[in-house]
């Protein structure tokens, strides 16, 4: 979520959270022959993702970077995340 602009339409946490990993893993994984279209939720989450995103680029600005590795330290709870 750190490396999201903030822009209109964007899903509710939990389905941004959710659609990356779910079944078929349509972000990161080319799906199977039986898997060739993603649920239609799944796929508008992606969409918004793919038009949010920042460039990794901007990792360069270190207030982005430090920002993006507080995000990566706490859990949902707001708690401390396992190392």
């Amino acid at each position: 979520m750190a490396m999201c602009w903030e822009m209109p339409g964007r899903p509710r946490g939990q389905l941004l959270r959710r659609a990356p990993g779910r079944p078929g893993q349509w972000a990161f994984v080319v799906p199977g022959p039986e898997q060739r279209e993603p649920p239609a939720e799944d796929r508008l989450v992606l969409q918004w993702v793919a038009k949010a995103s920042r460039p990794l680029v901007d990792l360069h600005d270190p207030a982005l970077a430090r920002d993006v590795l507080e995000s990566l330290r706490r859990k949902l709870d707001g708690g401390e995340a396992a190392v």
